[in-house]
């Protein structure tokens, strides 16, 4: 909670480290599909196919 009063006034300006540091600080991890430019590349070269990325496992059964 300390980063939140300490970023305030930074994220108030739009800072993204400073976003960043507060949403670390409540528990939030970091995943490849915060990264649409990274998945893109990834893409473009080959190595990912974007609509497996999000597609689920046949046997996964998602509650709303």
């Amino acid at each position: 909670m300390k980063a939140i009063h300490k970023y305030k006034e930074a994220s108030r300006r739009g800072d993204k480290e400073a976003l960043r540091r507060i949403s670390q600080s409540m528990g939030y991890k970091h995943s490849i599909y915060d990264m649409p430019k990274l998945i893109t590349l990834l893409h473009k070269a080959g190595i990912i196919d974007p609509s497996e990325l999000y597609t689920l496992p046949e046997n996964t059964v998602v509650s709303l």
